[in-house]
């Protein structure tokens, strides 16, 4: 018997390391806007606050979903990068070269390992013994 330790529980053993890249990434993500989130409350500035709401259940909800490898988050994942993709270019030309580049890198990332034949393989069904390998149910 190999000897995994306490934190390797939390995971399903057949997470990929890369996958578990993006999940911590969008959990990080998520923390960043809870305390953005917590800000906004103490400066009592109600639209900050339900976009930092917004934000953080548009990161923490997909990360759960991935650890659970859930199909319907690693297509809500994918949709998200491509949106948050187009959006950084928006940024990168009309407000801030930087930022746009780091929105771009980060979530294009994300997307294109989530569309990888690895990934994809990761969440489909298992299949039943003796069927056909690309039959559709």
């Amino acid at each position: 018997m190999q000897y995994r330790p306490f934190w390797s529980k939390l995971f399903d053993p057949r997470l990929p390391g890369a996958l578990i890249a993006v999940i911590v990434l969008l959990f990080l993500t998520a923390v960043l806007h809870l305390f953005g989130l917590i800000d906004a409350i103490g400066r009592q500035n109600w639209p900050a606050a339900g976009i930092r709401v917004l934000s953080f259940l548009l990161y923490a909800l997909p990360a759960y979903g991935l650890l659970k490898l859930n199909r319907w988050a690693r297509l809500f994942e994918i949709g998200y990068s491509m949106l948050m993709v187009a959006l950084g270019f928006i940024i990168m030309v009309a407000a801030n070269l930087f930022t746009g580049v780091f929105i771009i890198i980060t979530h294009g990332i994300v997307g294109i390992y989530l569309l990888s034949a690895k990934s994809r393989a990761l969440f489909q069904p298992p299949r039943v013994a003796g069927e056909p390998p690309d039959s559709e149910p």
